[in-house]
């Protein structure tokens, strides 16, 4: 009798750790939808949003021809927009590259700077991959993405970069 009442007490204290583990998860789950829009920061999470990645695609590539590469933006001049997209049957994955714009006319893109990553079907994983963009373009790169592909419409204030020490030596002083 002594055990059945040992036995009864470790099946109740089990069910209730089993209770509460359960409680616990139902809380998580029903926080995540909250976690996941405030731990964007996080350096290991990966943004994502509820639909195709070529409507997200569609929605970058507006923005950034009206925000980035419009004359007299920051990245007119010096950079070029490139996408490849793969049709939904296989995958929809979309790449946007943003590379070096170089003289030459007849081939002005030249080496990767940055690479936006989309995938998924109906839910888009956005990944960001810097090359050689100097941090504060790359800080307003990536803002911009993830706005955009939330359907905002703004564009970042554009932080011109850091002038490079001149070259030239300055005329002598009197």
């Amino acid at each position: 009798m002594l055990c059945l009442q040992k036995i009864t007490k470790l099946s109740l204290r089990a069910g209730s750790i089993a209770v509460a583990g359960f409680a616990i998860i139902v809380l998580v789950a029903a926080c995540s939808s909250k976690l996941h829009i405030q731990t964007g920061a996080l350096n290991n999470h990966i943004p994502s949003i509820a639909t195709a990645p070529i409507n997200v695609y569609q929605r970058i590539a507006h923005q950034a021809a009206r925000c980035w590469f419009a004359p007299g933006t920051l990245m007119h001049k010096t950079h070029i927009f490139h996408a490849i997209a793969a049709p939904p049957s296989d995958g929809g994955s979309v790449q946007i590259s943003i590379h070096k714009r170089l003289p030459n006319i007849k081939k002005p893109w030249g080496a990767r700077t940055y690479l936006i990553q989309l995938d998924g079907v109906n839910i888009t994983a956005i990944t960001f991959r810097n090359i050689s963009l100097d941090i504060p373009t790359q800080n307003f790169v990536k803002k911009d993405v993830l706005a955009w592909a939330h359907n905002e419409q703004q564009c970042s204030p554009q932080i011109a970069p850091e002038p490079k020490p001149s070259t030239i030596n300055p005329p002598p002083i009197n």
